[in-house]
């Protein structure tokens, strides 16, 4: 984590009132948010590519 990371963190825990626990905790979840993102977009695209193929035959 580089320096202005740490800073951005430990304003935004001041700002809100949050512990560092918390904070952990509020990456966490967002980690595995993006993971989720990532796999809705790859079935999208898997089901683009399903409507295609059954268009082509």
């Amino acid at each position: 984590m580089t320096e202005q990371e740490k800073e951005r963190r430990e304003a935004f825990m001041k700002t809100y009132g949050v512990t560092e626990e918390e904070m952990d905790f509020f990456e966490y979840i967002d980690g595995k948010f993006e993971l989720l993102k990532i796999i809705i977009a790859a079935l999208m695209v898997l089901l683009v590519l399903a409507v295609l193929a059954a268009i082509a035959l």
